[in-house]
């Protein structure tokens, strides 16, 4: 009774009936006797909050007022909850455990292979993000998988040359006598977001309209997609690609599906994108039920579908469970997870450099600011030798959180302050690659210009730059606000020459502009891309080379905003 009254509200997300969630069964429950449940328990899009976070999704600090949710010791919890409660169970994880925090920075793949092995999923598929450290960051972590008889689906994974893991183009699971086929699609331009070297897929709907129909022929008549490929394409498979296919277990997105007029408890930061499960009707007549669980290990998916002998669903029911502080955590999780919390504090709270200048952020939307600056700075030099020296945009919505110099307000004089690896991390947190473009100088213009317009919420997103000398008047109109640029020599680094519209450059990005992401849609006329490491390390690695950041590490002059902006 005690354990009941601790988690209040809460214990009804595992009971659906008890929170009036709705559902889709048929009002005389005698109906469901006649067919075969399948309980579908998923989640995606982990992104390494393997802690408690905040309501968030950021780091949780109680101290500070913060609510703690999720972390892995609750989605072990929850998932081991849902298996016992509910019939005929499978667990699916749908990728992007890869990449997010600090506990990945440091840990790597040997973390995740702990905790996916611990939550031992009967399936799961590959997301973008496990590609971000190479063919090298992610073959050990298959491996480990495979020891556990974990299968990974990866039905539009073409293989090279290159030695990698066989996955399965499907696998067969059984529920008392009924055969479950099970394939896994990642997004067909993964090559694109992630350091995929010489790994491709092929089309995903392709993919899965072929495989469905081999497993059809097989004499599978029950078929689930796990797709890390993002909702609206998730519906594309279901029009277009659904013949045989019954349910669709997305991730990629993000996006947050919840029951319409359920009174389910959820977190109302979150914004509802669509019904849980979304329906989609086949042009043969077929409904197909998408589901996805938003992301961060704050929700665990859970739905119930009820298949006739042919292998159709006729009824459903189920919703996300949020993870709240009344969820209860696993014991055991959580012994498991604290050494390597452990190591993350002590890695988190290394020094790696010092600085004497407080590295600002709040300014960066608005004009050139320093901590723009020495990571634009860090980004190109990556690239940089005698011979190269490569110009850098960021956008500046791409910086979380200051570096202070740690003055305090009676200081007549600040001392050099350390700067830790949790700070640098913290200050450019998104984990983007820091990747190499070859653009040309109208499009190289449109970007700067872009970064000088409000956006829906009337905020710019000013380029924080590198190798860039950028003159501009808010007073003109969008897009014609740029009055020069004059650009690095890109062999001897140190002349600057006016910007040719139709010559080529070599830009130094992160990967959410090189895919054009914020409406930076000029990128993509690039004539190439290289993709490079994760941009916090690149960060790290700059920091340690300059070991002490000063004003003479951050040559100003690089944006000169003149004017005021109205539009």
């Amino acid at each position: 009774m005690w354990k009941v009254l601790l988690i209040g509200s809460t214990v009804c997300a595992f009971v659906a009936l008890q929170c009036h969630a709705t559902d889709n069964l048929p009002n005389d429950r005698g109906k469901l006797r006649e067919l075969f449940p399948l309980t579908i328990i998923h989640m995606n899009d982990l992104h390494a909050r393997f802690a408690e976070t905040s309501e968030r999704s950021s780091k949780c600090k109680a101290s500070e007022g913060d609510t703690c949710i999720a972390g892995i010791a609750r989605v072990f919890q929850t998932v081991q909850t849902l298996r016992k409660k509910h019939p005929n169970p499978l667990f699916f994880n749908v990728g992007d455990n890869y990449q997010g925090t600090i506990w990945y920075n440091y840990h790597r793949w040997k973390v995740v292979a702990r905790f996916i092995n611990l939550m031992h999923p009967d399936a799961m598929t590959l997301g973008n993000h496990e590609f971000d450290n190479g063919l090298n960051g992610l073959r050990p972590y298959l491996h480990a998988l495979a020891k556990k008889k974990i299968p990974t689906v990866a039905t539009n994974l073409i293989r090279s040359k290159d030695p990698f893991p066989k996955l399965p183009r499907s696998v067969i699971l059984k529920r008392k006598g009924r055969s479950i086929g099970i394939i896994g699609v990642t997004a067909d331009n993964t090559h694109e977001l992630s350091n995929t070297e010489s790994i491709t897929f092929s089309d995903s709907i392709a993919a899965v309209r072929s495989e469905s129909k081999a497993l059809k022929q097989m004499g599978v008549n029950i078929i689930l997609v796990l797709s890390h490929c993002g909702l609206e394409v998730d519906k594309q498979i279901a029009q277009t690609a659904g013949d045989d296919v019954d349910v669709i277990i997305g991730g990629h997105s993000h996006s947050f599906l919840f029951p319409n007029a359920s009174t389910v408890p959820y977190n109302k930061m979150d914004t509802i994108l669509g019904d849980y499960p979304v329906v989609v009707n086949n042009s043969n007549g077929r409904k197909i039920l998408i589901v996805q669980a938003y992301a961060y290990g704050k929700y665990v998916g859970r739905l119930t579908a009820y298949f006739n002998t042919q292998g159709s669903v006729e009824y459903w029911d189920g919703f996300p469970v949020y993870l709240s502080d009344r969820i209860p955590q696993s014991q055991m999780a959580l012994k498991i997870l604290e050494p390597y919390r452990q190591q993350v504090e002590v890695y988190g709270s290394t020094q790696i450099a010092k600085t004497n200048v407080d590295l600002v952020q709040n300014s960066c939307r608005l004009r050139e600011c320093n901590l723009g600056s020495l990571v634009a700075d860090a980004i190109a030099d990556y690239y940089t030798n005698e011979t190269f020296h490569p110009v850098a945009i960021i956008n500046a919505g791409n910086f979380r959180a200051p570096i202070p110099k740690g003055c305090t307000y009676w200081d007549f004089e600040c001392l050099v302050t350390d700067i830790t690896n949790e700070e640098a991390i913290g200050a450019s947190p998104f984990s983007n690659t820091v990747d190499l473009l070859t653009l040309r100088g109208d499009a190289l213009w449109n970007i700067v210009e872009h970064s000088l317009v409000w956006d829906s919420v009337k905020r710019m997103n000013v380029a924080q730059v590198a190798g860039l000398r950028i003159v501009a008047d808010l007073d003109r109109a969008p897009y014609d606000r740029v009055l020069s640029i004059e650009v690095r020599n890109l062999h001897d680094g140190i002349t600057y020459e006016p910007l040719n519209r139709t010559a080529n450059y070599k830009l130094v990005t992160m990967s959410f502009i090189a895919t054009g992401k914020d409406g930076f849609r000029w990128a993509l006329e690039r004539l190439d891309r290289q993709i490079g490491p994760l941009d916090s390390d690149v960060f790290i690695q700059y920091l340690k080379k300059l070991k002490e950041v000063n004003e003479s590490n951050l040559v100003g002059g690089r944006m000169i905003i003149n004017g005021t902006i109205k539009s």
